[in-house]
């Protein structure tokens, strides 16, 4: 049986003492990665925020997650690795009680996991996309169909080739037709 101590060393003194809040982005992202790595396979449901004192669950078919519990001891990525840490080992060892060692691992393992791919720098966040003004909207749409009218051209020449190559096969193929019905004509008689 895991005690106090085991979790604090395998887990809670990981954590360092000034942990970010992830955005709304990064908590959802770093949750599918943390289920994934925890269950073993992508999580295939939809993923919505939650707000207030409500845990990172999954709940109907649909993964909750807070990333700013407002009750929470640790906020934060300590508390989402936590909670899934509950979801998946209450998936993977059904008859195992809450706070077992399977799960201790586990959060252990998604501690590690957090830590290792940089979370907590922001290794998550995102660029946001750069809006695009009509004009550039259109002239990347002319360049893209300048490339298409060249790749359809090159195309067309190929065919045009393969075409000239066929009709010279043709003609040669005519000539042994005639030398061969006169060679037939001449065995005959």
């Amino acid at each position: 049986m895991a005690t106090r101590e085991d979790w604090d060393r395998l887990v809670n003194d990981k954590w360092p003492s000034d942990l970010p809040i992830p955005t709304e982005q990064e908590a959802i992202a770093g949750a599918k990665l943390l289920y994934r790595k925890g269950m073993g396979k992508p999580f295939k449901g939809e993923v919505r925020l939650a707000s207030g004192n409500r845990h990172t669950w999954i709940r109907r078919g649909v993964l909750y997650v807070n990333p700013d519990r407002r009750r929470s001891r640790r906020k934060g990525w300590p508390d989402i690795v936590h909670h899934l840490a509950h979801y998946c080992q209450r998936r993977l060892y059904p008859l195992a009680k809450p706070h077992s060692s399977q799960e201790l691992y586990l959060e252990r393992d998604l501690t590690a996991y957090v830590l290792e791919k940089g979370f907590l720098e922001g290794a998550l966040k995102k660029e946001p996309k750069k809006t695009l003004t009509a004009f550039e909207k259109t002239s990347l749409k002319y360049e893209k169909t300048e490339k298409a009218i060249g790749r359809a051209n090159e195309k067309l020449k190929r065919l045009n080739s393969q075409i000239l190559r066929t009709e010279n096969r043709l003609k040669k193929l005519a000539k042994q037709k005639k030398y061969y019905e006169k060679a037939m004509l001449k065995e005959q008689s």
